[in-house]
């Protein structure tokens, strides 16, 4: 039994190293290749209100990005929002997005926390991030953070 146990985690660890992803191609600054701009975000959060931000490509453009990455086939785009208050933590799962050149990501927010209707309250604040992954023309799978946003708010339970 110690043996199969064994051999399954050499497996299991050899087949995690050999399936990691490569890092994106990005120019030498620390900065991601989406900017999000916004004009007014709520510094309360109690009912469901709309957060508007628009994105724009940072120091490339969006073929420009592209071409560098040097993929072999389409790029795909996902993005995650997060929140975090009251203590608790929640994660949005990573939805296909269309990214453009430049472009609006509007989501709606609120202090609602899990399917059984609680609400978060205190201090807390919202994630947003874009991701991408593909497969490159040197046959490595490439996939990374090109966008992110942390919204800091108070929370509080809507009357």
């Amino acid at each position: 039994m110690k043996k199969i146990m064994l051999c399954l985690s050499l497996y299991f660890l050899f087949s995690n190293v050999s399936f990691a992803a490569e890092p994106l191609v990005l120019n030498d600054s620390a900065d991601n290749p989406i900017k999000f701009v916004w004009d007014e975000i709520p510094g309360v959060i109690g009912k469901p209100v709309e957060i508007k931000l628009q994105y724009v490509w940072r120091y490339w453009t969006k073929s420009e990005f592209e071409e560098k990455q040097n993929a072999a086939g389409k790029i795909k785009y996902t993005y995650q929002i997060s929140k975090f208050v009251g203590g608790q933590h929640s994660f949005g799962s990573k939805i296909k997005f269309d990214i453009e050149e430049k472009g609006e990501f509007n989501f709606w927010a609120s202090s609602a926390i899990g399917d059984n209707g609680g609400y978060g309250t205190g201090e807390g604040r919202y994630m947003v991030y874009i991701f991408c992954a593909y497969k490159g023309k040197d046959g490595k799978k490439h996939k990374g953070r090109i966008g992110a946003m942390q919204i800091n708010a108070t929370f509080e339970a809507p009357r």
